[in-house]
């Protein structure tokens, strides 16, 4: 008789159970789930920094009270173990080239001018130049800066004018991470920056307002700091950097021979030199020659007061 009653508990059983589950959490073995709230923990979690510092800054009142409210955010600072780099990434490697060059070459003023020519051909510029002698040698120390992807190119064809090469060295310093992580200071530097501005309008004394702008007049320091250093980091991966040293061996330099006249002027001039540098050492002992002469003029008179009183030997 109450067989037929059955399909009718069992929707109404179904439909209840449904009822709940859309209400709230859902006790299955002793545990609680609630869907929502774990979504929106891992929401959370993957959005936070895992390095964080809480910056509070206390907004003193008129009488400068220590009860006064304090306005707390939560500014996000970057661990360098959370940055990945060029090697897990797809960030471009940012890399250093240098190179330091010594050769002999054959005529040092024709090839000085070639290292010119071949400098413009490849887009560099000569940021220093130093001719001189040394010993039996005529050299000339070059600084070339030179776009990176043609440091090879450009250094090859400067070697072609090398009759005798004397030393070679290349360096490479990776400095990616160094990069992104300046990158990602600033960034972040910024976004506190920013929050500090929001402080500042929030601010209503004058002690509140300078104390604000105090620290961000640091947080700028810091940040034009760091975009110095990737200013310096960019412009040396961009531009390579070569120190050329090319030198011309002279054997047997003579010192040109002079003619008469050439001497005897060279003998008139020193004659005249050595004499008034005689005066001049007279007029710089002036008051040792005055001192000399009054001790003369003592003795003199002492030796004169002395004869008079001596009688005379008959």
């Amino acid at each position: 008789m109450y067989l037929k009653y059955i399909p009718l508990l069992a929707l109404l059983f179904l439909f209840s159970c449904s009822n709940d589950a859309d209400k709230g959490p859902v006790a299955f073995s002793g545990v609680e789930i609630n869907k929502e709230t774990k979504e929106n923990k891992n929401v959370l979690s993957s959005s936070t920094f895992a390095a964080s510092t809480v910056v509070e800054d206390a907004a003193l009142d008129e009488n400068g009270s220590s009860e006064s409210e304090k306005i707390n955010f939560v500014p996000f600072e970057v661990n360098n173990a959370n940055v990945v780099f060029a090697s897990n990434t797809g960030v471009e490697k940012k890399i250093i080239k240098n190179a330091q060059v010594k050769f002999q070459v054959k005529e040092l003023n024709a090839s000085s001018k070639n290292v010119e020519v071949l400098t413009k051909k490849y887009g560099a510029y000569i940021s220093s130049s130093n001719q001189g002698t040394n010993y039996n040698n005529l050299y000339n120390t070059i600084s070339i800066r030179v776009p990176a992807i043609q440091f090879e190119g450009l250094l090859n064809d400067l070697l072609k004018e090398s009759i005798y090469l004397e030393s070679k060295n290349i360096t490479s310093q990776d400095v990616t991470e160094e990069y992104v992580d300046t990158e990602t200071r600033i960034k972040t530097k910024k976004d506190i920056e920013q929050r500090y501005k929001e402080i500042l309008r929030q601010a209503k004394t004058i002690e509140e307002i300078l104390a604000v702008e105090a620290k961000l007049a640091e947080i700028r320091e810091e940040i034009e700091a760091k975009e110095g250093r990737l200013k310096f980091l960019s412009d040396n991966v961009m531009y390579s950097t070569i120190q050329l040293e090319i030198y011309e061996t002279v054997s047997g330099q003579v010192q040109p021979e002079y003619g008469f006249f050439s001497k005897l002027g060279e003998a008139i001039t020193g004659g005249w030199s050595g004499l008034l540098s005689f005066f001049l050492g007279i007029v710089r002992i002036w008051p040792l020659l005055l001192i000399l002469a009054i001790v003369l003029l003592i003795i003199r008179r002492w030796r004169n007061g002395r004869k008079k009183k001596t009688p005379s030997n008959l």
